[in-house]
Formats: structure tokens, C-alpha cells, sequence
């Protein structure tokens, strides 16, 4: 695994977190982060932006409510 796709996983696993902490609901906090995966996406190579496009996707905000 690349030192770029480490880091995006680790961006994907503090959304989820993030999305958690707020109980799904948009923030601040989400849409900054969201910015920061934008710009973290755009370093990865094209083999491992193709190999996250055919993943499922995260869970949904109303995934996350579900759990609350």
C-alpha cells in the first residue's frame, strides 16, 4: 500500500468518525475534512483512485443514524 492511499484510508476512517461524533448530520467539521480528502484523493495514483471507485461506498449519514 502506498504512503498515499495509507493516508486517504486513514481520512476515510476519521469521516466515518466524524459523521459518528455529529450523529450524521452535515458539520463543519465534516465539510473541512471532506476538503481535505479532496486534496488528498487528487495525490493518488490512478490504480488506487480506480481500486477505491469499485469499493462500496462509506456508510451514509442515515447508516450512521441507524446505530444512534
Amino acid at each position: 500500500m502506498t504512503e498515499e492511499l495509507s493516508n486517504y484510508r486513514h481520512l476515510q476512517d476519521e469521516l466515518l468518525r466524524i459523521r459518528w461524533s455529529h450523529r450524521g448530520i452535515d458539520s463543519a467539521e465534516e465539510d473541512a475534512h471532506l476538503e481535505t480528502m479532496d486534496a488528498a484523493w487528487w495525490t493518488l495514483s490512478d490504480s488506487d483512485r480506480a481500486m477505491l471507485n469499485s469499493e462500496p461506498p462509506l456508510e451514509t449519514p442515515d447508516s450512521i443514524q441507524r446505530f444512534k
